[in-house]
């Protein structure tokens, strides 16, 4: 079901995906009548389409994704479930994409020297103390069963291998207090080729470590401070000459389906 909710005084959008396809379609000029009849009410019911087009209040936050010169995706993994945020950059503003429901998100512009501030504050950067050693080598699958249902066998296994100092982080994994972060940024490069930059975090409150790779099936977990996690945000996007100038990394509107047929039945 549509779910499409203007907030004008916080400049909000909270819209589900079949309705903001439809929002993207129509601002690529796709007629209203060849779109899904109940999105496109959705739309109307709340506001943002007009007789007269698509309502103004939208213009900066659809200029941000469907112009996009860089993506920048935020898996996060918890014990209660995932999220998956994104921002579409382009010249001069980017828009934020929260998930804030299993198909819904909250749209919101956001300046682009604000960027980094933003992904900070959804990953909850903060203060954290710094584990003791270097990178701790641990299997791969073990470190994918910190977040889920089988951490406190994981956490048992990681702490036979982390040195002294490890005792409270690994029992913040044990009471999933836990979280995994997996921070990507995508764009075309001057040559026309696929190019990026990515990282992964786990964030304890009693600690921060980067994953990292390491032989076939076994992953590192090397410890870092949060200023440090704060300067591989900045690291992760892009200077202006990694960029193509017709970088294009907006999402794929799917083609309109046809007047008053459902989608879902002839996916």
């Amino acid at each position: 079901m549509s779910v499409v909710a203007l907030d004008r005084p916080a400049g909000r959008l909270r819209i589900s995906t079949p309705a903001l396809s439809a929002l993207l379609a129509l601002s690529q000029g796709v007629p209203p009548e060849a779109l899904h009849e109940d999105d496109v009410a959705t739309l109307r019911d709340a506001g943002v389409l007009h007789a007269e087009g698509i309502d103004d209040a939208l213009t900066g936050l659809l200029a941000g994704i469907s112009t996009a010169a860089v993506r920048i995706e935020l898996a996060v993994a918890r014990t209660g479930g995932q999220e998956l945020h994104r921002v579409w950059a382009a010249d001069g503003t980017a828009t934020l994409a929260a998930q804030v429901g299993e198909d819904t998100y909250d749209l919101l512009a956001v300046a682009p020297p604000l960027v980094v501030p933003t992904l900070a504050r959804l990953i909850a950067l903060g203060p954290r103390p710094l584990l003791t050693g270097d990178v701790v080598d641990v299997a791969e699958d073990t470190v994918v069963a910190l977040v889920g249902p089988e951490r406190a066998f994981a956490a048992n296994a990681l702490l036979g291998v982390v040195p002294d100092g490890w005792q409270a982080a690994v029992d913040d994994v044990r009471a999933g207090r836990v979280r995994r972060h997996g921070l990507a940024a995508l764009w075309v490069d001057p040559a026309g080729r696929p190019a990026g930059r990515r990282f992964s975090l786990l964030d304890t409150p009693h600690g921060l470590m980067e994953v990292v790779a390491l032989k076939e099936g076994r992953s590192g977990l090397r410890p870092v401070r949060s200023t440090e996690v704060w300067s591989m945000l900045v690291e992760l996007l892009p200077a202006d000459d990694e960029v193509a100038a017709d970088s294009d990394v907006s999402p794929v509107v799917p083609a309109p389906s046809a007047p008053g047929t459902d989608p879902e039945a002839s996916a």
